[in-house]
């Protein structure tokens, strides 16, 4: 798979243990000398899914001293006019935003031969997850922050994993609330909370609200839920504080 976007080594919350690859630089946080985390005891939450990376021109406000990109005449707008690509990329019929403006220029490249090939450009989406009042998906707060090409007629399952702190637990309603906390080397600049769907018998096997713990499963993109087929009670960097 080419890499498309990297976000900062600690990614929002710190990097999942997704099964995809890519090496990380030091973060500036490290080169202040700021203790990280022990490994394994960060919060972090990472969902992801199949998608397609899609743009559109438009025109940047004006800066001066600075120029944008010229379209051909004809092309899209007239002779001379600076315009710009924005990405996005479009999973389960959603438009997410991405980490970065644009993608990089390898990716781009390697993604127009595909399209010419294949006639599309298919992508495994990591993206930070958010859930709304309902307890499904917030798709439009959600955010692309690394994306892998596909190989041709390849397909990926949708799947999520998160580490936090247990929050409340609905038996009668079928979810768990995980509270996701900022790390010391993250970007994340305050908690969020999602919601995650469990079985009864997932849910007997939870440590008490207030702990740590682990989840992993499915997303159910018909419904927007995340819904847990796994979990487990975990350290975190903050227990006892």
């Amino acid at each position: 798979m080419d890499l498309m976007t990297v976000a900062s080594p600690e990614g929002e919350d710190q990097v999942a243990p997704v099964p995809v690859s890519g090496g990380e630089p030091a973060s500036p946080q490290e080169e202040r000398g700021v203790a990280p985390p022990e490994k394994g005891t960060v919060y972090f939450a990472v969902l992801w899914v199949q998608g397609t990376l899609t743009w559109r021109w438009f025109r940047p406000p004006p800066r001066p001293g600075k120029g944008g990109n010229a379209s051909p005449q004809g092309e899209h707008g007239k002779k001379g006019d600076r315009l710009e690509r924005r990405y996005q990329v479009t999973a389960s019929g959603h438009r997410l935003s991405l980490l970065r403006p644009a993608p990089r220029k390898r990716f781009v490249r390697e993604l127009n031969k595909r399209m010419a090939k294949a006639g599309s450009g298919e992508l495994l989406a990591l993206i930070w997850p958010r859930t709304g009042k309902s307890g499904t998906l917030a798709w439009d707060r959600s955010i692309v922050y690394r994306a892998y090409l596909l190989k041709e007629g390849e397909e990926a399952k949708p799947g999520f994993q998160a580490r936090g702190r247990l929050l409340e637990v609905n038996r009668d309603d079928g979810y768990l609330l995980l509270e996701i906390r900022p790390n010391p080397q993250g970007i994340l600049k305050r908690p969020f909370t999602l919601t995650v769907f469990a079985s009864l018998a997932l849910m007997d096997g939870l440590p008490p609200v207030g702990s740590g713990v682990y989840l992993e499963g499915d997303v159910r993109l018909a419904t927007g839920r995340l819904v847990a087929r796994k979990v487990e009670p975990a350290k975190l960097w903050d227990d006892g504080a």
